[in-house]
This record gives structure tokens, sequence and C-alpha cells, in this order.
């Protein structure tokens, strides 16, 4: 129960705030990059095959929504760390019950 940057009194005049919105009192893990991670880890998984580019770009627009996170004050780096490792791992299995159902009803997807 760490407070946010925004709400840490003595740091809280250092942040960069929009419309002095800053979300709830305490930010562990941060949920854009866990969301934002697991969506680039499975699309990039899954469309591997097919665009060999795609995986780096989503692993980059991953790694800009999580730091547009830190720059806000809304999370500290190890709060985006978090939320990063999290979505990975949950993109990564989705991607593994993926090609489980694909190969156990014969699917035919090409993963």
């Amino acid at each position: 129960m760490r407070l946010r940057p925004c709400h840490n009194p003595e740091i809280a005049d250092l942040v960069h705030t929009v419309n002095d919105s800053c979300g709830g009192k305490y930010g562990f893990v941060s949920s854009h990059a866990a969301n934002t991670f697991a969506l680039a880890t499975f699309i990039g998984l899954v469309l591997k095959n097919h665009l060999k580019w795609m995986f780096l770009f989503m692993l980059i627009w991953a790694t800009l929504v999580s730091y547009s996170r830190i720059y806000l004050g809304v999370h500290y780096p190890g709060d985006v760390l978090g939320g990063a490792l999290l979505g990975s791992i949950i993109g990564f299995l989705l991607w593994k019950t993926l090609v489980y159902f694909n190969n156990y009803f014969k699917l035919k997807l090409t993963l």
C-alpha cells in the first residue's frame, strides 16, 4: 500500500499530472502496463509466423504506454515493471491455452 507518486506529499509537486487527475490512492501494479503487455505478448505470439515485425511493434507500443504512466506520475517504475511482468505472463498463458485447444480440437490454426 504505497502511495502513488502524485499522492505522495514528499514528491507530489515534482509530478506532471493531466487535469489534476491521478487515479486511486495506491498504484501497484499498473493495470495499463499489465493490459498492454498481455495484449502485446498474446498478439505478438499469435502472429509471429505471419507478421514477424508485429511482436516488436507491440512491445514498443506497450513500453511507450507503460512509460507514460511513470511520466504522468501515476506509477513508480516498479509498479510498471510489475504490471509488465504480470501482463506478459498472462499473455503467454493465454497463447499456450490457445495452442493447446488448437491441437486438442484440431482447429488447424497456424500458430
